[in-house]
């Protein structure tokens, strides 16, 4: 028995690529010992596992160099602590998570290549969540807000501190009283001419920044998310840079009060905390004057409606790096997973039990969840390669594609969020009872992961903000306008419209252009639905406001809906790439169970009212 819990703990908890890891003994009652070994299991794959590794990492070159990354990073030996972070009292853990964010940032990743950097800082997460989480909200927030909305004076001044970690930042822009709703954030800014400075002040204790990662002890400066006061004229919100501590000592500068917000579900190697602002001068030179300015003599320079939405582009960044967070995690829990299910048997013959992965029922729980983040991977590679794409055309001035982007990120962020945080919990209870230990890796995953539904955006919002840009855009499709981007098949209403699945034997609903046609029927209804109930409803005399929000529950399906076309159709084009190599038959298996699922999950009412599926077609698509 003893030797059994032995195996079934190097099988759990072990780092992958070990011997031990990779060969488990099992004591029968006569005193047998059978052995079954991991690699046993992947021998029987009908591909070439590091073929697959190329295609879904953009060849052979690129997955090398992710590779190499994942090898720098983890086997530095600040990253090879054998401690748990489970163990470590909350002090500690900040402690091994900063020390690690400066070992980081020693390696100099940022000055590489953008796309070299995009995939450290995607290791560091999966190596370390606190940390990727601790320099993501330092030099991606904070570094993104003073570098995009910034001017050259900005770039000059904090850059290359930030590089060498000299200025540690944070994103103070979520208050105790409001999130999501940032248009109605209370910290103020007033200008005071005499003196060329900004007073920075929290005026209730609602305006109190809340869950600020790094304010409560590691933070130097804060973008600081405030209303811009002229005289009694209040301009809205705009960012400064604020000092939080002194250089010297580290003690809070005079007039800012932070503290800790405590203990968190997950994350406890980040410091979130709270900074109240008490009369806080800064300099006029620290507002993020790229896009709205202020003169010297308080002259107020307005900001475009392009450059309003500019400043939103650390958020577009933050959003993207999410859905490829959501993959990775996912692709961890289910390595996990399938594994266990690999080697645990139970049931069955009695002189040898069965594998529980071979049961239906278990291949039914994780297999869903499997081509799930097969396809967010997909998609979270297309998204990180548009990310880049629009910074250069930004650069240019060319904003054609920003509000395609912001609304696309918006709305996987939380697609795929939502389906990461419920295929994980799948598979913790795939492992029984050992899935519920603390020391394997499932419920950290459960308990870092959970906060990615929330931040950056609530999902339900964030879905309503996509939906607000798909209806916008069918609207224009209506009028024959030509739409690119996620929204192009809407250039296409009436042929769309008009269509009928082309899937009803086996043989069709195999077919993936069949399925990618269903999705898109299936949004592209909801859009005209929803738009016919908003007119009838605005035409009987409700306000437009009233009509949109009587709409909000299919306003969110419908983001669900369009994201999930959007998904399938980025997983549709990498298998593409990959026919006449030995993974193509899995990844086509793979993307049609993605298509399956959206199909069956939600909603089957809908497509036999479309009259698009015959109900027979339904029910064999039901998992």
């Amino acid at each position: 028995m003893a030797h059994r819990l032995r195996s079934i703990y190097d099988h759990l908890f072990q780092g992958s690529g070990s011997e031990p890891f990779l060969e488990v003994e099992l004591t029968s009652a006569d005193g047998n010992i059978e052995v079954i070994t991991i690699t046993e299991e992947r021998a029987k794959a009908n591909f070439v596992g590091p073929e697959l590794t190329h295609i879904l990492f953009g060849g052979a070159e690129r997955s090398n160099l992710r590779k190499r990354i994942f090898d720098e990073i983890g086997n530095d030996p600040i990253f090879q602590t054998q401690t748990n972070v489970d163990d470590l009292e909350t002090g500690a853990f900040r402690e091994l998570t900063m020390a690690r964010v400066k070992r980081f940032l020693e390696m100099e990743f940022l000055t590489r290549d953008q796309d070299e950097a995009r995939m450290a800082v995607s290791a560091l997460q999966q190596i370390c969540p606190s940390t990727g989480t601790r320099y993501g909200v330092g030099l991606g927030l904070f570094s993104g807000s003073v570098l995009n909305n910034g001017t050259e004076y900005h770039k000059e001044k904090f850059e290359r501190a930030m590089q060498l970690g000299k200025v540690l930042g944070c994103f103070a822009m979520t208050e105790l009283g409001h999130g999501s709703n940032a248009s109605g954030l209370e910290t103020t800014a007033t200008f005071n001419k005499d003196t060329d400075e900004f007073t920075i002040h929290s005026p209730t204790l609602t305006s109190t920044k809340w869950w600020i990662g790094g304010a409560a002890q590691t933070a130097t400066h804060a973008v600081v998310f405030a209303r811009l006061i002229l005289g009694s004229v209040d301009h809205g919100v705009h960012s400064f840079v604020v000092q939080l501590r002194d250089p010297q000592d580290h003690s809070p500068m005079p007039g800012i009060t932070v503290g800790d917000c405590g203990e968190k579900l997950g994350l406890n190697g980040t410091d979130n905390g709270y900074i109240r602002f008490n009369q806080v001068r800064i300099p006029r030179q620290m507002m993020l004057n790229r896009y709205a300015n202020v003169d010297r003599d308080g002259t107020y320079t307005k900001a475009s409606k392009e450059s309003l939405a500019l400043q939103r582009v650390a958020l577009v960044g933050a959003r993207a790096s999410i859905v490829g967070q959501s993959a990775n995690n996912l692709f961890m829990a289910l390595t996990i997973a399938i594994r266990y299910g690999a080697i645990r048997r139970q049931f069955g013959d009695s002189q040898q039990e069965t594998q529980i992965l071979n049961y239906v029922t278990h291949q039914m729980r994780l297999f869903p969840p499997l081509a799930s983040a097969f396809a967010m991977h997909c998609a979270g590679m297309k998204l990180g390669q548009n990310y880049l794409t629009l910074l250069k055309e930004l650069q240019n001035k060319n904003f054609s594609s920003l509000a395609d982007m912001h609304a696309m990120t918006a709305g996987l962020k939380a697609i795929c969020s939502w389906a990461t945080r419920d295929g994980v919990i799948i598979c913790r209870d795939c492992c029984g009872g050992h899935g519920y230990s603390a020391y394997n890796r499932l419920g950290r995953i459960i308990k870092d992961f959970q906060v990615q539904t929330t931040w950056d955006g609530d999902n339900t919002v964030l879905c309503l903000q996509t939906a607000r840009h798909v209806i916008s855009s069918f609207e224009k499709g209506i009028k024959g306008k030509t739409l690119n981007g996620s929204v192009a098949y809407l250039s296409h209403i009436k042929p769309i419209l008009a269509s009928r699945f082309q899937g009803n034997s086996s043989e069709e609903l195999h077919v993936t252009a069949n399925l990618i046609a269903a999705l898109r029927y299936r949004a592209t209804n909801m859009c005209r639905e929803i738009s016919e109930k908003m007119r009838d409803q605005i035409q009987d005399g409700t306000s437009p406001a009233d009509a949109w929000s009587s709409c909000l529950a299919d306003l969110v399906h419908l983001a669900k809906a369009h994201c999930e076309l959007y998904i399938l159709d980025q997983f549709n084009a990498v298998v593409e790439e990959a026919k006449g190599r030995s993974p193509y038959n899995v990844l086509r298996e793979l993307c049609n169970l993605y298509a399956f699922r959206c199909i069956d999950r939600e909603h089957p009412l809908d497509w036999l009212e479309s009259a698009l599926f015959e109900r027979t077609s339904l029910e064999s698509l039901q998992l």
